[in-house]
């Protein structure tokens, strides 16, 4: 699979497993995929993709959801929940989903973009203070950056902040 294809799938993926949970809880009905806009085909190859997915070992288990205009139109586990218990999938099992700050906090961001509330190339000290008076570090100590830290230095994790729990470096100090 491609860069570009796995960029795609696995924010995809991630709603996959997300609307499961909600479809559940929300109690959206199922509509049929050909009156919704959905072809069979197309269902048959995402089906086909995640079972080839179990198949190889990729994945243990996988749920797949899609749903347009609060129905859902397909809805389907591949694979195993457990494979030391030989337990499959199911299509209302819950998934634990580590990580994901970063993709909804840049997803609430690029909404107020769009919503033109905030600008990718404002400095990030327009809306936290606090970052206008950063220092770069370099060899011989800190130094004023160059630019102003961005929102899209944020977004794109090249601000040069760091988590500061993998190391006592100056930067992370």
């Amino acid at each position: 699979m491609t860069m570009r294809k796995w960029q795609f799938s696995v924010p995809c993926l991630f709603f996959a497993l997300t609307i499961g949970g909600v479809a559940e809880s929300q109690g959206l009905p199922t509509g049929r995929p050909d009156q919704m806009g959905f072809a069979p085909a197309g269902l048959s190859r995402i089906d086909s993709a995640m079972q080839a997915y179990v198949a190889e070992g990729k994945l243990a288990g996988v749920v797949v959801a899609v749903a347009k205009d609060g129905q859902l139109a397909h809805w389907k586990a591949f694979g195993m929940r457990s494979l030391e218990a030989k337990d499959p999938m199911e299509p209302n099992d819950l998934f634990r989903i580590y990580s994901m700050t970063k993709p909804i906090t840049s997803t609430a961001v690029m909404i107020l973009v769009e919503a033109g509330q905030i600008g990718l190339d404002d400095p990030v000290a327009k809306y936290l203070p606090a970052f206008g008076d950063v220092q770069v570090w370099t060899r011989t100590g800190p130094i004023p950056p160059r630019r102003p830290m961005t929102v899209r230095d944020l977004l794109r994790h090249t601000s040069g902040l760091t988590y500061g729990i993998f190391g006592q470096t100056p930067v992370d100090s």
